[in-house]
């Protein structure tokens, strides 16, 4: 939307001067011009025109959404892999963070799981949520089969394979919504102490 600001004069009847009226008359957008101060200069008679200068804010009509491409779906996908990967060093500070041994080559979703059968609280509802969110993650790493982002096909998508090999067609919203919901997990996991796996021999 385009904001600007404008200066309008207008010339009405002198013996006319609500501005209410003269705003819905001489400017059919009204709904869209925020009128900030009005200047009125007469003649000498009552029937000689009114000179009105109104200064505002006159705002555009929105524009149209353009129509998402290719860089909108990659960049979508690029949020999920981003996003998992900074929920990834939350969940190894949390294994380390409990005195857990990390493993120089194992995923760190593996290291949250091995730590998670050790751990002395349960957490397995925060695992649930972890292997959830890696699901989509998972068939976008591994998976990945191709994408379109043509208007004529509807919104952009990308076809991944899951470790069955069945094929899912996840959508440019599914991907923004996965990131988000992995995002609002890191965040959650952040706020929990950092010894939350803690070994059941440590409480």
């Amino acid at each position: 939307m385009t904001v600007r600001l404008c200066r309008l004069s207008v010339n009405i009847d002198a013996g006319d001067k609500r501005l209410h009226e003269f705003r819905e008359a001489t400017f059919p957008f009204s709904p869209l011009w925020s009128v900030t101060s009005v200047s009125f200069t007469t003649g000498q008679s009552v029937n000689e025109l009114l000179t009105v200068t109104a200064y505002g804010w006159l705002m555009a009509e929105p524009d149209p959404s353009p129509p998402l491409i290719f860089d909108d779906l990659t960049s979508a996908v690029g949020y999920v892999m981003l996003l998992w990967g900074l929920l990834e060093v939350e969940m190894l500070k949390k294994v380390e963070g409990s005195g857990h041994t990390l493993l120089p080559r194992a995923p760190p979703i593996q290291q949250w799981r091995l730590a998670s059968t050790r751990s002395a609280l349960d957490v397995s509802g925060w695992t649930d949520e972890i292997e959830r969110a890696a699901q989509i993650r998972n068939m976008l790493a591994h998976g990945f089969v191709g994408g379109s982002s043509q208007p004529a096909e509807g919104e952009p998508f990308v076809v991944c394979r899951d470790i069955d090999g069945e094929r899912h067609s996840l959508t440019y919203d599914t991907l923004r919504t996965t990131a988000q919901n992995i995002d609002l997990l890191r965040l959650r996991l952040h706020r929990q102490p950092d010894d939350l796996l803690r070994p059941r021999e440590a409480v």
